[in-house]
């Protein structure tokens, strides 16, 4: 079995570490986050966006073990940090997909050259597009899936003796992690685990075992701790995150993704992250670009006609094998419930928005059911199918290494003389004025100038009150460039920014305006006569630096966000006027 895991550990390792050291700067549009944020927990102890702390903790951690121990700089210690968690970290799930199988083949009777079949999960759940397309900018996410699979495993043990009660202080002790990683991660470990304990209570009842007190402990005890875990989340990650996951139930199946999908000409958000077709193409809404197989809208029908005739196939493959003489209730539970689960993280049913950060996360828990479907014993044809399946992941597989080869999300800050200029205009922000300046720029590119200026950062539009906290305010907007880029373009982007750049919910939208724009009003930013009344201090061949008249600033602004899912980690800054007043 580590025979099987390993190799592809590595190879999922080596694959994201040359996705992520492509640059000097990584890339994925809020692949600043994450050095950004723990910038400021080792300069005062906290964040400064209200988020949910456990990779952030993780990459100041790793940060200050570099700043010891070698000559980086701080900068570049953080973004160090930050790509080898990315890199590191996601590719342990399939040791415990693996391990999971191995298990149930054991008990199942087969011989330990059957494993080999387990490298089909074990590629999905670390080299298949989606997994892939989370690198750089989807970190927490992607260590909240870390957790979300050691809680599966764990409760693949938990469930062949239920009764012992410290057989779940594992998966209980995963799932709390995972909340306090990334609430999408979250809600989706909730999925599965509520799916496998479902389907083991409908195994019990087929088999006239299931008790009542039983059921009715199990969900007070989840109801208690959920309930404990939402409160932690309010402490830690703000009141805003817990409003998030609080009220995302009321909007998961509005404006369902279904509706675009009804026509390859009407996709929704700009293509889903699809399991085939041409790597690198699909991704969140925003990110621009056509979804994998060559069409939006047929690359979000793919993903979900792919997932759900699969999960069919395994769900019914359990049940045709539940009478057998070699029944395993919790693999049972755990196949079935996790096939469930991967159906449910794609549904067609779901909200737009909530469907493109969602659906990304079906690799994981489809990866248990296959291994699962892997483990059962079955005649030469079960055994031929299952070679189809291992070839069919080892395609899937390929064709994820050759998404991270092309993978430069939308607006991704990798041109390195991009990065050289913002280096170099880190000179108009002196150190001693750095704890009281504000850097305003297009969401993305605020995390790398903040970073890279050492000051506080903001995406625009930005009011008269929030930059009265500090004594300068500067908005960093991007020119044409030598090469004659269209203004806002990402990598691979039409003029104008072309189409797809709508951005996270409730994010900017469209490409960053300039300030000289003939329009009257610049989306995000109020009016253009009265934003764009500042002093130049440099224009440069990519970017451009305007000290902003805090004066002339409008009292409010309006973003023209689409509406969806407001659980995303941008929150209100916890901005405090000078640095050394956070300490």
């Amino acid at each position: 079995m580590w025979g099987v895991a390993l190799p592809v550990v590595a190879i999922a390792t080596a694959v994201r570490l040359r996705m992520n050291m492509a640059g000097t700067f990584p890339a994925g549009m809020d692949a600043g986050y994450y050095p950004l944020q723990a910038r400021f927990l080792l300069e005062t102890g906290s964040l400064y966006l209200s988020d949910l702390p456990i990779f952030f903790w993780l990459n100041a951690g790793l940060a200050k073990v570099f700043l010891l121990t070698t000559s980086l700089g701080l900068e570049d210690a953080l973004i160090l940090a930050s790509r080898l968690l990315d890199s590191v970290l996601q590719p342990w799930m399939a040791i415990a997909v693996v391990m999971c199988g191995a298990a149930w083949m054991r008990r199942e009777g087969h011989s330990p050259a059957r494993a080999v079949l387990l490298i089909a999960p074990a590629l999905i759940v670390v080299l298949s597009t989606p997994i892939l397309r989370m690198v750089g900018d989807f970190q927490k996410q992607s260590l909240g899936l870390v957790f979300v699979a050691m809680m599966v495993w764990s409760m693949s043990g938990a469930l062949r003796s239920p009764e012992r009660w410290r057989g779940w202080i594992q998966p209980v002790a995963w799932l709390i992690l995972a909340g306090l990683t990334h609430s999408g991660t979250f809600g989706a470990g909730v999925v599965c685990a509520g799916a496998v304990l479902a389907c083991f209570a409908a195994d019990l009842a087929l088999a006239g075992r299931l008790r009542l007190r039983s059921v009715l402990l199990s969900v007070i005890g989840g109801l208690v701790i959920a309930a404990g875990l939402i409160g932690a989340m309010f402490l830690l990650g703000g009141q805003n995150k817990a409003n998030a996951i609080l009220s995302a139930p009321a909007k998961l199946f509005t404006d369902p993704v279904w509706q675009g999908m009804r026509s390859a000409s009407n996709p929704p958000m700009g293509g889903a992250p699809g399991m085939f077709g041409p790597p690198g193409m699909g991704g969140p809404p925003g990110m621009g670009g056509a979804g994998p197989g060559g069409s939006e809208g047929g690359s979000t029908l793919a993903l979900v006609l792919v997932t759900h005739i699969a999960g069919l196939i395994i769900i019914g493959s359990m049940l045709l094998t539940r009478a057998g003489p070699r029944h395993q209730p919790a693999r049972f539970a755990v196949c079935c419930g996790c096939a469930l689960a991967a159906m449910a993280v794609c549904s067609p049913l779901l909200n737009n928005e909530y469907f493109q950060r969602i659906s990304i996360m079906t690799p994981v828990p489809l990866a248990f059911a296959v291994a699962g479907w892997m483990s059962l014993r079955t005649g030469l044809i079960g055994l031929a199918s299952r070679g189809v399946a291992v070839l069919a992941g080892v395609m899937l597989a390929l064709s994820g290494v050759k998404s991270g080869e092309q993978h430069t999300p939308g607006r991704s800050l990798t041109d390195e003389d991009k990065v050289a200029e913002l280096r170099e205009m880190k000179r108009f922000v002196p150190e001693a004025e750095r704890g009281r300046t504000l850097v305003v720029a297009r969401h993305g590119l605020e995390f790398w100038a903040g970073l890279t200026f050492g000051t506080f950062a903001r995406q625009q539009p930005i009011t008269r009150a929030q930059a009265e906290k500090f004594d300068r305010v500067l908005l960093i907007t991007e020119t044409r460039g030598r090469e004659g880029m269209g203004r806002g373009m990402g990598p691979g982007m039409g003029p104008g920014g072309g189409p797809g750049m709508g951005g996270p919910p409730g994010m900017m939208d469209g490409p960053p305006p300039r300030f000289d724009d003939d329009r009257e009003e610049m989306p995000g930013l109020g009016p253009r006569r009265e934003q764009a009344r500042g002093r130049v201090i440099y224009e440069g061949d990519w970017f451009s630096i305007i000290e902003l008249d805090k004066n002339q600033l409008p009292e409010t602004v309006q973003t023209r966000g689409r509406g969806g899912p407001s659980g995303n980690r941008r929150q209100e800054p916890r901005e405090r006027g000078a640095r050394n007043e956070r300490r």
